[in-house]
């Protein structure tokens, strides 16, 4: 697993004008076009139910009534387990043609490895109950810091083959930012999530978690929709 946190740029041309609910959708659907320029990338394309190692943000900046505008420039971020699967990105989504975004510049950022205090969720974070119910705010927290434990000890051992040493509970605590749950589009429905912030406990295996968070998201549909995006806010160590 990466101890640093892998990162990559792409500065983009709306094509389309897009409401906030369905643009993660569109971007999920032009980084699966770029896939099919690369073998490697293909093969993960067409892998399912298997973790894929990377997430990916919404546009910046944000448009106050929320729609992104046809014409104007956005950046979006697209996050790895490595960098050298942020290579192959980088390569594909100049190569891909998409009737709603153009892609003008990219760039990688690797950032190395610093403590992680805080993490926020900017793309809704999604859990799915044993119910087939979506995970709203008035759900117990405690499900939901299992449920983000649980998650991400996986990625771990599918990334790394470690399964690590459980000291304390990833989530020290669970800051709940929206009252109501907030919509994505996904295929003609609409996919219920949750902005968060979570406190993150301070031993090692804690914070390799909030690494592979920080890479890979939280919950669930991180490749397909970007959903558990996040960004971390960093202590002096």
């Amino acid at each position: 697993m990466s101890e640093t946190t892998n990162e990559l740029i792409i500065t983009s041309l709306l094509l389309q004008n897009c409401h906030f609910s369905e643009s993660q959708e569109q971007i999920g659907k032009f980084i699966n076009r770029s896939m099919l320029l690369d073998p490697e990338l293909k093969q993960l394309h067409g892998e399912e139910r298997i973790f894929k190692g990377y997430v990916f943000s919404n546009f910046y900046p944000i448009e106050k009534d929320g729609y992104y505008k046809s014409g104007k420039v956005y950046v979006w971020r697209l996050r790895a387990v490595s960098e050298s699967l942020l290579k192959k990105f980088r390569i594909t989504v100049k190569k891909t043609t998409s009737a709603f975004i153009k892609t003008l510049a990219t760039e990688i950022k690797i950032a190395p490895y610093r403590h992680i205090s805080e993490l926020y969720t900017i793309n809704p974070a999604i859990l799915t109950l044993e119910d087939n119910q979506p995970f709203l705010p008035t759900c117990d927290l405690l499900q939901l810091s299992h449920a983000i434990q649980t998650n991400l000890e996986k990625k771990c051992r599918y990334f790394t083959h470690n399964p690590g040493h459980v000291v304390q509970p990833l989530v020290r605590r669970i800051q709940m930012i929206n009252r109501k749950p907030v919509k994505t589009r996904y295929k003609h429905m609409s996919m219920l999530g949750n902005k968060m912030k979570l406190f993150v406990s301070e031993d090692e295996f804690s914070q390799k978690l909030a690494q592979m968070a920080l890479n890979t998201g939280l919950l669930e549909k991180n490749a397909i929709l970007g959903s558990g995006f996040v960004v971390a806010n960093f202590t002096g160590r």
